[in-house]
């Protein structure tokens, strides 16, 4: 089973107008990429309710930091010349900012019993700091990092099944 992710801003962003639809998009395309990468290997199937050996993906995108791209004055879509919806939109609102900052965090638990079995957290991207140049983080990469996050957690599911000579 696979919820539906969360997405949690950094406190401290520069971009503040993210629209509700984009979110729940964001969260889709996680979700979407996550199942995808699970189920390719044919071990595994996304189910929809617990049962005996079935466990619940919490995913979260946390410590998200967006910040307006640079663009010239000839760059901009003049308003109501493209309507889009879904995808589209959400690829429309991250062509004007870029992901600087995110942290993917995931919880296994037993579906039946809600035990924890395994938590992670992992970081991406870094600021502007002193001696260190910013990283940004385009919709493309986002979308490959979230299906490499699900092919790595396919291969722990996978490892965890076999002896650890077999990993």
């Amino acid at each position: 089973m696979i919820d539906e992710p969360e997405v949690h801003f950094s406190a401290d962003w520069e971009y503040k107008g993210l629209k509700a639809e984009d979110i729940k998009t964001l969260s889709m395309l996680m979700r979407d990429a996550l199942k995808s990468k699970i189920e390719a290997g044919g071990n595994y199937k996304v189910v929809d309710a617990p049962a005996p050996n079935v466990v619940l993906l919490r995913t979260a995108l946390t410590e998200l930091y967006l910040k307006k791209k640079k663009r010239g004055l000839m760059a901009y879509t003049p308003v109501g010349a493209v309507a889009k919806v879904g995808v589209d939109a959400l690829r429309e609102t991250l062509d004007k900012v870029d992901i600087i900052e995110m942290a993917f965090e995931a919880e296994v638990a037993d579906s039946k019993s809600g035990e924890v079995l395994v938590n992670l957290v992992v970081k991406r991207g870094a600021r502007k700091a002193s001696g260190q140049k910013e990283e940004r983080m385009d919709m493309n990469e986002f979308n490959e990092t979230i299906a490499t996050y699900g092919a790595r957690l396919a291969c722990r599911l996978d490892n965890a099944r076999v002896p650890e000579a077999q990993w």
